[in-house]
C-alpha cells in the first residue's frame, strides 16, 4: 500500500514537488521496513527520518502559506499538528518497544498523507498559483 509519485501530485512548484517526492520515498521505505520488520532499528530509523522530513516540509509549507496570506492556514496547520503528534507517538513507541508499532498505525499515516496531499494541498496549490498571476 505505498504511494507512487505521479502527474496528479505535481504542484507546479519545484521545491514543494521535490519535498513531496522525498517524503513519498521515505514513506515507502517506512512501509517496507514495517512490513519486513526483521530489523527493529531500521524501523526506528525510517520513522525518525520520515518524521524529520515531514516536519521540515510542514515548516516550509506553513511559512510559505503565511507569507502568501493563505486563508486556510489555520486549518492546514491543525492537520499538520495532528499528524505530527501521531508520528511522534508512533516513533516514541518504536524507540521504547518495537513490537508496539502496528502495521495499522503506519498505514494510517500513509492514508493521512495521501489524503492530505490530494485534497488539502491542492487547495493551497491553487492559492499560490493565483498569487503568482
Amino acid at each position: 500500500m505505498g504511494i507512487e509519485w505521479n502527474s496528479d501530485l505535481i504542484s507546479g512548484f519545484e521545491e514543494i514537488d521535490l519535498q513531496h517526492k522525498d517524503i513519498i520515498d521515505l514513506l515507502n521505505r517506512l512501509l517496507e521496513a514495517n512490513k519486513s520488520s526483521n530489523d527493529p532499528d531500521e524501523l526506528v530509523s525510517c520513522l525518525v527520518n520520515f518524521t524529520r522530513a515531514i516536519q521540515e516540509h510542514f515548516d516550509f509549507e506553513e511559512a510559505l502559506l503565511a507569507k502568501l496570506g493563505y486563508r486556510g492556514l489555520k486549518q492546514h496547520k491543525a492537520g499538520h499538528q495532528e499528524i505530527a503528534e501521531t508520528l511522534n507517538g508512533i516513533t516514541l513507541s518504536a524507540m521504547l518497544d518495537e513490537a508496539s508499532v502496528s502495521p495499522e498505525s503506519i498505514n494510517s499515516v500513509v492514508k493521512w498523507f495521501e489524503e492530505h496531499l490530494t485534497s488539502e494541498d491542492l487547495k493551497y496549490f491553487k492559492a499560490i498559483k493565483q498569487s503568482q498571476d
